[in-house]
Formats: structure tokens, C-alpha cells, sequence
């Protein structure tokens, strides 16, 4: 599976007990349904930050694997934890934002390091498996 369309379709078809529907995934995310039609058709090519890890708690997938591919489709426990750390982080910062007490620069910062801590951690994971094209340089 290369895009975040069939991984999606996939885990709404088989990561849960029953058949997810685009307005349920919708509706767990916090997103407008037109939103999930653009990720299930490919118009969106990517899901982040707080969608992306609600997306993945809901359908009990790997945020990693569902936004890139890479990794396995269930969490491992020690991810389902990181997963429910970041996802009640998020939900704190949402909260201060509210109060006023944090200004919209400063969420979008913290959003960009999550993400971005996000894809140091896949390129470690890489550079551990060997997958990674600097492990793969003839000396």
C-alpha cells in the first residue's frame, strides 16, 4: 500500500471490529466528512498532527505506518503508549489554546516538532532495520 488513501481504506476496512464508515472517521477525528473523502479519494496526499494521531487511535492502527507506510500496521503496546502520550499532549495544548493562554504561532510550532520528532524516530527505525540508503553505501 504507497498512499495514504489505500492504507486508510484498508484500516477502516480491517483494523477495527466492524466496517468503519467515512462519516464515523469524521466524526472521531473532528473533521468535516468532505475531509475524509479527500484523504480516502487521494486528494489529500497527507494526514497530520492531531488528525493523523485521532485517525489512528480510532481505526487502532500506527500513526507512522498510516501516514507513510513504513512500520507495522497495529501499534505495538510500547506505541499505543507513546500514541496516548501525544494524543493527551495534544488535547492539553488544545485546552491552554481555548484559555487563550498559547497563541495560534505557538501550536503550529509545537505541531511542526511533533511531526517533526515523528520522522526523526522513522529515520532511526530505518537506519536500525538497515533500510535506510546511507546503511546500503559500498565502502
Amino acid at each position: 500500500m504507497n498512499t495514504l488513501a489505500e492504507r486508510l481504506r484498508y484500516a477502516m476496512q480491517v483494523a477495527t471490529p466492524k466496517k468503519v464508515k467515512g462519516v464515523e472517521l469524521a466524526a472521531a477525528v473532528d473533521v468535516k466528512p468532505p475531509s475524509v473523502s479527500d484523504w480516502l479519494s487521494g486528494k489529500s496526499k497527507t494526514m497530520e498532527g492531531e488528525n493523523l494521531l485521532r485517525a489512528a487511535k480510532f481505526l487502532n492502527v500506527n500513526p507512522m505506518w498510516l501516514a507513510t507506510g513504513t512500520g507495522e500496521m497495529k501499534p505495538s503496546k510500547t506505541e499505543a503508549q507513546k500514541n496516548l502520550a501525544l494524543s493527551e499532549l495534544m488535547k492539553k495544548l488544545e485546552s491552554l489554546n481555548s484559555d487563550g493562554e498559547l497563541s495560534e504561532d505557538t501550536i503550529k510550532l509545537l505541531s511542526s516538532t511533533l511531526d517533526l520528532v515523528s520522522k526523526v524516530k522513522e529515520k532511526q527505525d530505518e537506519i536500525e532495520a538497515g533500510d535506510h540508503p546511507a546503511m546500503n553505501r559500498s565502502a
